[in-house]
């Protein structure tokens, strides 16, 4: 049973092609860099290895001035892009558009003078690009955070795009008791969401579910998280390889989903290995 809703978010295709056009175009000219993974997905950084872009974790690595220098689709702080550019760098943004829309709603809140509240994971690209463009934003991980937090007389919240809503929710509700005034922005992904409901339904009529993601992806664990909710016999696989015949065995149902990073090449393995089985 397939999910309704899996596999590469249009946001993650339209970063993947314009990456795919960018190597083919410029590998000749100065060589053509990746600022972090494009995805959290090794299958699809073991793809642009093969087409000769090379993963950097700085620009400061990038040593030929006149490379060209792909931004990741979580984003980086303004700052980061206008320092490759001064260096003479041809910077190509594949940011998401989502990410770049929360970019500018946090930015606009902390110009309205609100205290800027970010509910993410702090080391994840996508909360680094977004605060580093801010002066002093708060950034929360969990419900226990948001308990810690001192009184402000105004706070503007948003959310990491592959949060989990009900997460989120649970956020909304605690910081309501820290501030006068809550301004509430909906940053969620519509296909992350879309994603873990139907991952959620189709987890409830399969004895075992299968989440195709990586642990370093962050809606992957969100996925795996949601499906878990309503079927304990949930796990994770990154490729066919990882799929062992005893696993399944006295199984009729296996439900089958995939997170927004997750390329269709590995997904179509997976589903023809099963098949096979």
């Amino acid at each position: 049973m397939l999910a309704e809703h899996m596999g590469m978010c249009n946001g993650m295709r339209k970063a993947v092609k314009l990456a795919e056009e960018t190597a083919e175009m410029y590998r000749g000219n100065g060589g053509v860099y990746m600022l972090g993974p494009i995805a959290h997905n090794p299958h699809v950084m073991a793809y642009f290895k093969e087409k000769g872009v090379v993963k950097v974790d700085s620009i400061d690595e990038i040593r030929a001035e006149a490379g060209t220098v792909i931004i990741r689709a979580h984003g980086v702080p303004d700052s980061v892009k206008k320092s490759a550019a001064e260096r003479g760098m041809n910077v190509v943004d594949a940011t998401c558009n989502l990410v770049l829309r929360s970019k500018d709603i946090a930015k606009m809140l902390e110009n309205e003078k609100y205290k800027v509240v970010i509910y993410g994971e702090k080391k994840h690209p996508e909360i680094i690009g977004i605060a580093g463009n801010l002066a002093d934003p708060l950034i929360i991980e969990d419900l226990d955070q948001a308990r810690s937090l001192s009184l402000y007389k105004t706070m503007g919240l948003i959310a990491q795009t592959t949060s989990m809503p009900e997460k989120y929710a649970e956020i909304q509700k605690e910081l309501r008791a820290h501030c006068e005034c809550l301004r509430i922005e909906d940053t969620i992904c519509m296909a992350t969401q879309n994603r873990q409901d139907s991952g959620r339904k189709t987890a409830e009529r399969a004895e075992l579910m299968l989440v195709v993601g990586d642990a370093s992806s962050s809606n992957s664990m969100n996925l795996l998280k949601a499906c878990k909710e309503v079927n304990e016999y949930t796990f994770m696989v990154s490729d066919a390889s990882g799929l062992k015949p005893n696993y399944f065995k006295g199984i009729k149902k296996i439900g089958l989903t995939a997170s927004a990073s997750s390329p269709e090449w590995v997904i179509n393995g997976i589903v023809n290995a099963l098949r096979g089985m």
